[in-house]
Formats: C-alpha cells, sequence, structure tokens
C-alpha cells in the first residue's frame, strides 16, 4: 500500500558489514530507492549539543511493506538530507497501514 499523502522520495540504505570492530568503516547498500514518504518534525526534537553540534530528531512515515529497520539509513532525495533510522513500528487500521520511523541527524561538531 502507498502512503495517501506524500511529501518527498527516499532511499533507504542498509548497513552491510560488522561494526563490532572500532576501526571499521561503515559500509551502506541501497535496499530500495524512489520510495514515497513524509519526513516532519511533529513531536520531533532539535537541541544545539555544544558548539555548532545540532542533534535533530524527526519522524518519518512509509510504505507498510517496505523492508526498513534501525540501523538503516534514509536519504530525502528532494532535500538531500541523510537520516539514521533508530526505531521502526507498524501501524495498521483505518486502510492506512505504515511504517512509523524515528529518524536522527547530527550536524556539524561539538567543540570542547
Amino acid at each position: 500500500m502507498t502512503l495517501p499523502i506524500t511529501s518527498t522520495n527516499v532511499t533507504v540504505y542498509r548497513l552491510v558489514n560488522d561494526m563490532s570492530d572500532d576501526t571499521a568503516t561503515p559500509v551502506y547498500q541501497v535496499t530500495a530507492s524512489a520510495v514515497d514518504a513524509v519526513i516532519g518534525r511533529e513531536g520531533g526534537l532539535e537541541k544545539l549539543v555544544g558548539g555548532d553540534e545540532e542533534d535533530i530528531q524527526a519522524r518519518g512515515d512509509f510504505p507498510f511493506d517496505l523492508d526498513i529497520s534501525n540501523l538503516d539509513r534514509v536519504k530525502d532525495e528532494v532535500t538531500g538530507d541523510v537520516w539514521d533510522v533508530m526505531w521502526t513500528m507498524k501501524r495498521t487500521g483505518l486502510g492506512l497501514d505504515h511504517i512509523e520511523a524515528g529518524l536522527r541527524k547530527v550536524i556539524g561538531a561539538a567543540r570542547g
């Protein structure tokens, strides 16, 4: 099922390597592209962490059949923003079945 109203298209990236080694560089591969979605700030959190670093949280809504999970990344193809997926939850009812996800991105760097 597709979402009745969308505001963007996203590409979903999945982490494919073992990150148990602290020196490993993350490697991602595309698992889905041109996915209709909504990324919004309702209930989102934005805070200045320190220096020029911002920790931004938002919510994403995706089609019910999308293969997406925590540790994935989502790229908003309209804005170019890349978000880390923190959690996902399937939502059903009223014919509006979809996946809700918590998204997070950190911009800038803290100064110490």
